[in-house]
């Protein structure tokens, strides 16, 4: 069924002002978060509604579109919207809302037991998901080969994962480093540790 839904004239000024306050100052825009999350959600003892959260996030792409002389279904847009619904999540934690419709609702169970079942392999050892993999391929099948496929994308993602956590952690010694630096006020110390750090820097790693 067509969704017939129409925002009145009030809601969709909010709408273009919260999108032009966006673009115009992105970083300290916080208002415009105020203002989309007060317009989805009018009784904060109730969820989003659906209907006014699609249509009033068009108005609001439409608008950065219009400020920033970009395409509304532009990769810039496309960018923004993503920082937008992360910082709608990160200070009132609202996330898009369902739609309630029934191809909706099944579309959602599809994606969570899909989920889910992701979630089983990731736990997996990879030695393990590796061995699978060679098993299936030993014998390929049409049916072998699209499982081993999949069972290969979870190994790509679980050494993303790894190289995520790994990165992480680099970071936070590199800052953890930094800090530590500055308050050393001993010479020498300082000299030792960028001869170390200098030794161990290779062309790859730069």
């Amino acid at each position: 069924m067509e969704n017939t839904f129409q925002l009145s004239v009030e809601q969709s000024a909010v709408f273009s002002d919260v999108g032009t306050l966006f673009a115009m100052a992105e970083v300290d825009a916080d208002q415009a978060i105020v203002d989309f999350a007060r317009a989805v959600q009018p009784d904060s003892t109730q969820p989003p509604s659906y209907d006014i959260w699609t249509a009033g996030i068009e108005i609001v792409k439409q608008s950065y579109a219009s400020k920033k002389n970009v395409a509304s279904d532009s990769d810039a847009v496309k960018s923004m919207t993503k920082r937008f619904y992360a910082r709608l999540n990160e200070k009132f934690g609202l996330t898009k809302p369902a739609s309630g419709s029934a191809d909706s609702v099944k579309k959602a169970e599809q994606r969570a037991k899909a989920e889910q079942a992701k979630a089983v392999l990731m736990a997996k050892p990879t030695t393990e998901l590796q061995a699978e993999i060679a098993m299936l391929t030993a014998s390929p099948t049409k049916a072998n080969l699209v499982k081993a496929g999949k069972l290969a994308s979870i190994v790509e993602d679980q050494r993303a994962e790894k190289l995520k956590d790994v990165m992480a952690d680099i970071k936070a010694k590199q800052t953890e480093v930094g800090k530590l630096a500055k308050q050393c006020m001993d010479q020498d110390i300082l000299e030792q540790c960028l001869e170390l750090l200098a030794s161990n820097i290779t062309e790859s790693t730069i």
